[in-house]
């Protein structure tokens, strides 16, 4: 049964494309497992949007719960096909979009993930006050995910791939640091730069 462009279907797990990457602990997925080996369902489902000219379906929400299915295919192949809530087809923005209200208003997510959905709208043209207008949160929300444009892209990029804290980096970017060390720091561009070049 469809309801307004919502309907909930079983789907090929191969079939399944994700269009952004959380932060998901070994232990939080291991205990799902352990929920689907006992023959429970999670107590979320997946959301994914159905492509309009390909065979798959764009994963939106419930990125957890989707490594859980893939990791107990893996170890068992019991979960070849998922139930899944499925939606409209929109664009990326809008995804994004979607997703990023979850993060704000429905469910704990950690600072780095909101950091990568908001600087990755940014880099793509969308302009912070749109973003903001869309969450239904203040402009000065979305800036507190921006990294400042002192601290050298090599360092965000370890931060991203390390899954570190950006805000402890932020800390250390405020101590007292020697001129001459400041001077030999290699700047790159960064989202709040991005910002700036908008709002000019």
């Amino acid at each position: 049964m469809k309801l307004d462009g919502i309907w909930m279907e079983s789907i090929e797990l191969d079939k399944i494309v994700p269009i952004y990457v959380e932060n998901v602990s070994k232990r939080a997925v291991e205990k799902m497992v352990k929920i689907l080996e006992g023959g429970d369902q999670l107590s979320s489902h997946v959301i994914v949007e159905k492509d309009r000219t390909e065979d798959k379906y764009w994963l939106v929400a419930g990125y957890p719960e989707y490594l859980a299915y893939k990791k107990m295919n893996e170890m068992h192949k019991r979960c070849p096909k998922i139930f899944c809530v499925i939606q409209r087809y929109s664009n990326e923005t809008e995804q994004r979009i979607k997703l990023l209200r979850r993060m704000f208003h429905h469910q704990t997510t950690k600072w780095l993930d909101k950091h990568m959905l908001i600087d990755q709208m940014v880099n793509s043209g969308v302009k912070v006050v749109t973003i903001a207008r869309k969450l239904g949160v203040t402009q000065a929300e979305i800036e507190n995910y921006f990294v400042h444009p002192d601290i050298p892209f090599d360092i965000i990029k370890k931060a991203r791939e390390n899954e570190g804290s950006l805000i402890n980096i932020e800390k250390i970017r405020k101590l007292p640091i020697h001129s001459m060390l400041k001077h030999k720091v290699s700047i790159q561009p960064s989202t709040s730069e991005i910002f700036r070049i908008q709002h000019q």
